[in-house]
């Protein structure tokens, strides 16, 4: 079974597991600028929210590690 994560979960799951400490806003921009895409969204009363799997994460975790060894990020 699939496991899925909100962007609050994201963000710990950045934090704690990988020390990759970055403000919930920054994770929102690079949401936008397409560094990290959400699975499918799910729906919380009338609002609709992202998800992501495991696998969005690890490509998210390696594109920030690239962008890092650049020099274009500083986390």
């Amino acid at each position: 079974m699939i496991r899925y994560y909100t962007k609050t979960e994201v963000h710990r799951i950045l934090k704690d597991k990988y020390s990759i400490n970055i403000a919930y806003e920054t994770l929102w921009a690079y949401e936008k600028k397409g560094f990290i895409q959400p699975s499918g969204y799910t729906m919380r009363g009338s609002r609709k929210m992202p998800i992501y799997t495991q696998l969005e994460i690890d490509n998210f975790i390696n594109k920030v590690e690239d962008l890092r060894k650049e020099g274009k990020v500083r986390i």
